[in-house]
């Protein structure tokens, strides 16, 4: 079955920017879906970091007739078992009851597409995130910054009774700390979107896992998947 194993999310690293008295918090986080094959998964060539893959899936071997699938032979044939009922035409799939092998390898398709949703969706809620991060780390930064300007400020005004610190240099740290609490709060909303799209990728890897073996009446092989995929004429985003 093609996988698509989740990204980690880990809140690992904290750090605390001190300075003139304020401790800042800092969180890193690192996140970085992998793409992979369980043993039954088609060969597929994984090169995004966010999991998603060019895969072999194609009309290879079509047979010419627009209302049917493409015909398997020999080997490939064997290896499919009952899956080669996904030789049937369009409209075999269109009519054919849940719990026929048509209807069965019917559901898998369906199973295999919103995994690939999920993907999509998990995609999106990392990406959300890493913005969410880089946000946070310039209101940190921006806060370390309005700190020091302040602190210089009242070194003058230490070495100077004369000196008057500006008060604008205080409202800016002030709105420097509003901001990175802020920008951490939508962290953590972001943060929880990642860990549901994961949770929905699971979910629906582990429909796609039993929606192949019902339609199965043997263990697949991968060359088998990939033979299959193509007779569907599945193609990866």
């Amino acid at each position: 079955m093609k996988r698509y194993i989740k990204s980690s999310v880990s809140a690992l690293a904290m750090s605390a920017l001190v300075f003139g008295g304020v401790v800042v918090a800092s969180v890193s986080m690192v996140s970085g879906p992998v793409f992979a094959k369980s043993d039954n998964a088609n060969n597929g060539n994984g090169n995004s970091d966010r999991g998603n893959s060019n895969g072999n899936s194609g009309n290879n071997g079509n047979n010419g007739n627009g209302n049917s699938k493409s015909n398997g032979n020999g080997a490939t044939a064997s290896s499919l078992g009952a899956l080669n009922a996904a030789h049937a035409n369009e409209n075999a799939f269109l009519n054919a009851s849940d719990n026929s092998r048509v209807g069965l390898i019917r559901a898998y398709e369906t199973a295999v597409y919103a995994t690939f949703d999920a993907q999509a969706d998990l995609d999106s809620a990392v990406e959300a995130y890493d913005l969410a991060v880089a946000t946070r780390d310039g209101a940190a930064t921006a806060l370390t910054e309005a700190q020091a300007a302040l602190a210089a400020e009242e070194l003058l005004a230490a070495a100077d009774a004369t000196y008057v610190v500006d008060p604008s240099f205080a409202a800016a740290v002030t709105s420097a700390e509003t901001a990175l609490a802020d920008a951490e709060s939508a962290l953590g909303v972001v943060d929880g979107e990642v860990d549901t799209a994961e949770a929905a990728l699971s979910d629906a890897q582990g429909v796609e896992d039993t929606a192949l073996e019902a339609a199965a009446n043997k263990d697949i092989t991968e060359d088998a998947i990939t033979a299959l995929w193509d007779l569907l004429e599945i193609t990866e985003p």
